[in-house]
C-alpha cells in the first residue's frame, strides 16, 4: 500500500467519485494510452453479419486502420472498388477512354481487379468503410472541406503515409443506393457538379502541392481533348 500519485481508470468511475465521495480527482487526457478500439454497428443494420465481419477482421489485423467489402447495387451489380491512388498516370488513362490503348495503360487505371481474397489496396471507397479509432487519432478525422467527394481517398492516402493499411475484404458485403444524395451515377454520362472539382483541386494540391496539380490536369485535359477529335474512339 502507499500513495498513488497517477493511474489509469474508465472516466465515469472518477466522475462517480468526485460526485457521489466528495473526493477531488483531476482527468489527463493528453498523451493518454488508449487500452481498446471499439467498434460501432448501427441499431437495426439489416446485414448486420456482413458488418461483423469486417470488426473481426480488424480485430485480426491491427495494423489495418481501414477496411471495405464489396459494394453491391440493389440489382446485385457489383460496383467498382477498390482503387489506385489517382496520378498523372491514372489521369492520363481516364481522359484518353481509347479503346485499346486503354486497354495498354489499363496497369495505371484507377480501378483495380477485385481481389477474391483479403488483400492491402491503396484506397476504398468511403461508401462503407470500418477506421480505427487509434489511427483517427493520429491522423485526424475526414477532411471537412472535401464535400462528398475524394475525402476517402484522401483519408486513405493519409493513413498509407503513417504506416496504416487499408484493406479489401470481398466476403462483406453492403448495397450502395448509388446517386441518392448527389444524383451523379457513374454509368450515366451527365456534366459534374462544381464541387466535384473542388474537392479533386483541393486533393491534389493539399496531398501533392501546386507543380504536381497542374501537371495531371494537364495530363487528364490533353488526352481528353485527343479523345474528343473526330474518329478518336
Amino acid at each position: 500500500a502507499g500513495d498513488v500519485v497517477m493511474t489509469t481508470a474508465y472516466n465515469g468511475r472518477i466522475t462517480a467519485a468526485n460526485e457521489k465521495d466528495k473526493k477531488n480527482f483531476k482527468m489527463v487526457w493528453k498523451d493518454t494510452p488508449y487500452t481498446m478500439d471499439s467498434w460501432v454497428i448501427m441499431k437495426g443494420t439489416p446485414n448486420k453479419a456482413d458488418a461483423e465481419k469486417l470488426v473481426e477482421f480488424m480485430d485480426r489485423h491491427p495494423r489495418a486502420g481501414i477496411a471495405a467489402g464489396t459494394v453491391v447495387g440493389p440489382d446485385g451489380e457489383v460496383h467498382s472498388s477498390p482503387f489506385r491512388f489517382p496520378g498523372i498516370a491514372t489521369e492520363f488513362e481516364r481522359g484518353l477512354g481509347l479503346g485499346i490503348v486503354t486497354r495498354l495503360l489499363s496497369p495505371w487505371a484507377i480501378s483495380l481487379p477485385k481481389p477474391v481474397e483479403p488483400a492491402v489496396v491503396d484506397w476504398v471507397a468511403g461508401t462503407c468503410m470500418i477506421l480505427r479509432r487509434t489511427m483517427l487519432d493520429e491522423i485526424g478525422l475526414l477532411d471537412e472541406g472535401l464535400y462528398t467527394y475524394f475525402d476517402d481517398i484522401d483519408i486513405c492516402l493519409r493513413a498509407r503515409r503513417a504506416k496504416w493499411e487499408t484493406w479489401f475484404v470481398p466476403a462483406s458485403r453492403v448495397m450502395h443506393l448509388e446517386g441518392m444524395s448527389t444524383g451523379i451515377v457513374a454509368r450515366v454520362v451527365k456534366r459534374r457538379p462544381e464541387y466535384w472539382f473542388q474537392a479533386r483541386r483541393r486533393f491534389y494540391l493539399k496531398s501533392h502541392g501546386g507543380f504536381y496539380t497542374a501537371l495531371v490536369d494537364a495530363a487528364f485535359l490533353v488526352d481528353l481533348g485527343v479523345a474528343m477529335e473526330p474518329g478518336g474512339d
